[in-house]
């Protein structure tokens, strides 16, 4: 099993991030179009892409604001990424001005499930500079996309 661990710099405090990470109303904001989060241990994690995929998964930790873990997955079969079958552990170090490094590791992931998540993450915020601020509108998903500097 592989690892994919991606890591930036976000001009924003632990605790707003870890907001944009946790409340569906702000998660959809950004990265998904549709989204169910309990973020207590055991409770729901799921989210669907503008492409209509949806991945699923239990939380397993929540230390507010500076580790989320989870487990998700692929409701779509064909994807062979089962819901549940990787982790993904997230960490927010705050930085002095104002900054936070945010770390993510997924693991559980196949060889070839690994490649595919090159990237993932940073694309995201793909023209929000170098160190991008959570609450900056031209940080958002829609605005990404419409850019055409990144795709979903």
């Amino acid at each position: 099993m592989k690892l994919a661990v991606h890591q930036l710099v976000i001009r924003a405090e632990p605790d707003d991030i870890f907001d944009l990470l946790v409340d569906p109303a702000l998660i959809v904001s950004w990265m998904a179009d549709d989204a169910t989060l309990d973020p207590t241990p055991g409770g729901i994690v799921r989210w669907s892409h503008p492409n209509g995929d949806t991945v699923s998964g239990p939380y397993v930790t929540i230390d507010r604001p500076h580790r989320l873990v989870f487990t998700y997955g692929w409701e779509r079969i064909d994807v062979g990424i089962r819901p549940g079958s990787t982790t993904v552990e997230i960490t927010l170090a705050p930085q002095p001005g104002g900054s936070t490094v945010v770390k993510l590791v997924d693991s559980g992931l196949s060889d070839s499930s690994a490649g595919a998540h090159e990237g993932v993450g940073r694309t995201t915020w793909v023209g929000c500079g170098e160190a991008p601020r959570a609450n900056d509108s031209t940080c958002r998903r829609d605005s990404i996309l419409e850019s055409g500097r990144a795709t979903a």
